[in-house]
């Protein structure tokens, strides 16, 4: 008797980038190469990304009707549907969310079902998303990756099915990987079955294809149904979807992961990060134009008609996921510099938005302060800002949380001594000697040991200085001191800036590129972090979450040794390599020390010291590799703040405008005040509703209070999709690491009517 075997595939295109290469019907060749595997009896699930369903369904009507067809039938299932397929551990929470509920929303639209299975093609993994998958109605999750431009490494199960159980303990069925998991190759089917055709146990293969029918692409139905033919022969087989096999064999074993347990297998530091830095300073300017209009609205103000800017905010949004699409992400030598044109765009929509609503509130804001200032942080602040339509640099102090201030500037009565020596500037800073040298390394003393930081490394090659370092004063209490070094094909220009008001040395690095470094970790510049002492732990962030570990991993990256499609690869061992959101903190028995960046994503631990990548070149991109790159990150010893919260405000600074005062209303302007400890992902308005989004960063519950600026009716929680699961209080209880979606509804809004103001239209035109 013939032992079972189940099988199924997703089948994977995506609109982004792959129509400049194959045309504009490459969509809807792979979508009728798939329906010809479903016309022989298969079943499966497609993975485009929601805006591919939608430009399918608007330019091949009739494909995309087939296509709906086959899902109301049953033999095909939706695969995720996020709307660009990003990188999630590279994004922001609040970015995470919105491809997520745009995903979801589009395909509700298109194919009238909600898809419930999570399953992609590139490494969409972090330790929360098993919480917002759940909220968003998927059932199904699975950690069977490619490797395409990248190679993610995942741990291999026997069992064909488990449990997921995310770090706030929330559990999804998922579908591990084993070895019957095959890539879209017939030549890995044709291994695989060779290797398990004398198995005496029912077997669950599951294959993943990126069909095209055209000479220009290797994975082809006819190719693949050969190969399924072989099986039939030897095996009884069952076509089954994704998401019923955990159906067919329930899943037992619970497995928990950290961030640093799988490995994305991404070149994090090429080209500087620079498409990285740049997405979250627009998401940034996104979430700033949400809160500032949303302020104004639950305090009946408006700069324009329009009570709120819906439809800008919203195609900011949509612009800025196009730019996070996986291969945009990944390969700028395939697909240019495309992604910056879409973040472009998408600044030069957000940006108007909060510079109209700073302008509003600081005709609206008096007393006798004449700063304006907006902090779009839950917890009170300080540091130094700059004044929009100035190069004017001011210090703040005791700036409220989430909203906009009358403020008072400060006037710098800490003054920073600093002076110039033969072995470099010398600052007095936070009681402690700090001594920045021509080779870029900052020296200091603590706690008895001398520690140098900043120091730059590309292996194989000496720091070279090009310049004695020079000393600015931009206030009394914050002075600049700049250096010029060469690190072998690295020329890098830093500045380095000492604030009375700041907890961290902030560094900005703009490093040119003068020949082309060797490909890989092997000719990257670094800036080092040496503990001097055995590390404890390290402690980094990662979409709505904090986790606390020592990676100890050894992966491999392949890069292309010529064309990308056609040459072969080679290899490199990358030993140690992990990913943070924002931060990472190493922690000794008696030192610490913490590295702030803005999106330089890509650290290497090297015993007890932490190597963060500045710069690589990836043989992906081929000659569309970055010349000249601008960064900026921060360096704390021995910080005594919490370190999320000094990397939110190192990615949110402030905003400041000079008071004009004439509609004075009011001395502030907040949507509520906050009791309690908690991170904001989300503050905007859906209709007539006020929608927050907060999250628990720590590992114990806590209660927060609320306490509304604006009269509103009821609040409600809901899930990602505004379904409501509960009605709730200004007292809200958020276990740990939760992450909890509110909504406020706020009464009715009468609209004022206009006829009282007709003749200003109808009779305009009687002129005498």
């Amino acid at each position: 008797m013939k032992k079972k075997i189940f099988y199924t595939f997703g089948n994977h295109m995506h609109w982004i980038d792959m129509e400049w290469m194959w045309g504009t019907g490459t969509l809807e060749n792979s979508t009728k190469d798939m329906l010809k595997l479903v016309q022989k009896g298969l079943k499966g699930a497609i993975n485009f990304d929601a805006i591919g369903y939608e430009y399918l369904a608007f330019k091949h009507p009739e494909t995309f009707e087939r296509l709906k067809e086959a899902v109301r039938q049953g033999k095909i299932e939706i695969a995720a549907g996020t709307y660009t397929q990003p990188y999630p551990q590279l994004i922001d929470e609040e970015s995470n969310v919105q491809q997520i509920i745009f995903g979801v929303r589009a395909c509700e639209r298109l194919f009238k079902v909600r898809p419930k299975l999570f399953w992609e093609e590139e490494f969409y993994f972090f330790p929360q998303l098993p919480q917002l998958l759940l909220q968003a109605g998927y059932e199904v999750y699975c950690f069977f990756f490619q490797e395409t431009w990248h190679t993610p490494s995942v741990p291999k199960f026997e069992e064909p099915t488990l449990f997921w159980e995310g770090a706030d303990g929330s559990k999804i069925s998922a579908l591990s990987f084993t070895d019957l998991c095959v890539h879209q190759w017939p030549e890995d089917l044709e291994r695989t079955i060779s290797k398990h055709a004398g198995k005496n146990e029912d077997l669950f293969l599951v294959q993943w294809l990126e069909l095209m029918d055209s000479p220009k692409w290797m994975c082809r139905s006819e190719l693949i149904e050969k190969e399924l033919e072989r099986l039939r022969q030897i095996f009884e087989f069952q076509p089954i979807r994704p998401s019923e096999i955990v159906d067919v064999r329930k899943p037992e074993r619970i497995v928990r992961f950290k961030s640093t347990d799988l490995y994305h297998g991404l070149s994090l530091g090429k080209n500087g990060d620079t498409l990285r830095i740049e997405r979250r300073k627009v998401e940034n300017t996104i979430n700033d134009a949400q809160i500032l209009a949303t302020i104004a609205y639950v305090n009946g103000l408006s700069p324009q008609w329009s009570a709120y800017p819906d439809w800008e905010i919203e195609e900011a949004r949509r612009l800025l996921m196009i730019s996070q699409a996986h291969d945009i992400d990944e390969c700028e030598g395939f697909c240019g510099d495309i992604g910056k044109v879409y973040l472009q765009t998408a600044k030069s929509l957000a940006t108007p938005i909060v510079e109209r609503y700073m302008n509003l509130f600081s005709k609206n804001i008096y007393g006798t302060s004449q700063l304006c200032v907006f902090n779009p942080l839950a917890w009170k602040r300080k540091g130094y800002v700059r004044v929009e339509g100035t190069d004017q640099i001011v210090a703040v102090e005791d700036v409220p949380a989430l909203g906009v201030f009358a403020v008072d500037e400060q006037n710098g009565s800490r003054r920073i001594e600093a002076w110039e020596t033969e072995e470099g500037i010398k600052v007095l800073w936070h009681g402690a000697e700090w001594t920045v040298q021509a080779n870029g390394i900052v020296r200091t003393e603590s706690n008895g040991k001398v520690y140098e930081l900043n120091g730059l490394i590309c292996k194989g090659y000496e720091v070279v200085p090009l310049s004695k370092p020079t000393l600015k004063r931009i206030l009394s209490d914050l002075i600049d001191v700049r250096t010029s070094v060469k690190v072998g094909p690295y020329e890098c220009r830093q500045s380095f800036r000492f604030g009375e008001l700041n907890d961290h040395l902030e560094i900005e690095a703009e490093i040119e590129v003068i020949e082309k470094p060797k490909p890989g970790y092997a000719g990257a510049l670094m800036v080092g972090m040496d503990l001097k002492e055995e590390l404890k732990e390290l402690v980094y962030d990662y979409p709505f979450g904090v986790e606390r570990g020592i990676p100890n991993l050894k992966h491999y990256r392949y890069y292309p040794k010529g064309d990308w499609m056609t040459s072969e690869k080679f290899f490199e061992d990358v030993v140690n390599h992990f990913a943070s959101l924002r931060f990472v903190e190493l922690v000794g028995e008696n030192t610490s020390m913490l590295f702030l960046h803005t999106g330089n994503q890509g650290f290497i631990r090297d015993d007890s010291k932490l190597l963060a990548v500045l710069y690589l070149y990836d043989p992906w991109d081929g000659e569309n590799f970055a010349k000249r790159v601008r960064t900026k990150y921060g360096i704390a010893l021995n910080a005594k703040r919490d370190p999320l919260m000094m990397a939110q405000e190192f990615n949110r600074p402030m905003i400041a405008r000079k008071i004009q005062g004439s509609e004075a209303r009011s001395k502030s302007f907040q949507p509520f005040e906050i009791v309690g400890e908690i991170q904001l992902s989300g503050l905007y308005v859906e209709g007539n509703s006020l929608i927050v989004r907060i999250w628990n960063p720590n590992d114990v519950e806590i209660s927060v209070r609320m306490k509304p600026k604006f009269d509103f009716v009821k609040i409600e929680r809901i899930n990602l999709l505004g379904e409501v699961m509960e009605e709730e209080s200004t007292q809200i209880t958020l276990k740990p690491l939760e992450i909890k979606t509110l909504r406020f509804h706020l009464p009715t809004h009468v609209e004022k009517g206009l006829d009282e103001y007709r003749y200003v239209w109808s009779e305009y035109q009687k002129r005498e």
